[in-house]
């Protein structure tokens, strides 16, 4: 609430509310015979919730009185491109990327007699060249390029366009969706 308080204070109230944060760790529940992955403690399981749903919601209650106050809004939750496969080792991460799914439907529902619009993206894979030798961006690139149906790897444009259209008059009537940008490679 702080936060939302000097946001407002210094730049007075918002249009856009952009939740943004997330991170992955791949691991087991329990430790596995075959020893596929290391084990998730329960420390591990909240921090992968936290960061990846709880985060949103409390995006949510700090910024959504003064949204439902005027009326009119647009909030974009970033989610993850996989949609209803299961992942070795990706249980908290992708509970929690669901949940956030299921999260911004019921939001668009709740907010939108308010005139919000509440909307979900879910990137596929980006390589981040600030994260990874130029060895292994390049590999990334390759690997991306073969198993991506458009054949590359995605941009950080590419989503930033979407979110730039969602908080626009443009999708002044789409609320409630997760629009996925993966060139395809869910459907592969």
């Amino acid at each position: 609430m702080r936060l939302a308080a000097q946001v407002t204070d210094r730049f007075g109230d918002i249009d856009i509310l952009v939740n943004c944060v997330g991170d992955a760790l791949r691991r087991v529940i329990i430790p596995l015979p075959n020893g596929a992955a290391e084990e998730m403690s329960f420390a591990d399981w909240r921090h992968m919730i936290d960061l990846n749903l709880t985060t949103a919601y409390l995006g949510f209650r700090a910024f959504g009185p003064g949204l439902v106050k005027r009326g009119s809004g647009s909030v974009i939750n970033i989610t993850t491109w996989m949609q209803s496969r299961g992942r070795l080792a990706n249980a908290a991460y992708d509970a929690a990327k669901q949940g956030l799914n299921q999260f911004t439907r019921n939001m668009a529902l709740e907010w939108a007699p308010f005139g919000i619009r509440v909307n979900a993206i879910g990137p596929g894979r980006f390589p981040d060249p600030e994260k990874r030798s130029a060895e292994e961006f390049a590999a990334a690139r390759r690997d991306l390029a073969a198993r991506v149906p458009l054949g590359r790897e995605g941009y950080f444009r590419d989503v930033g366009l979407l979110a730039v259209y969602l908080a626009s008059d443009a999708a002044a009537y789409v609320t409630g969706q997760v629009i996925v940008v993966d060139g395809g490679l869910g459907l592969v």
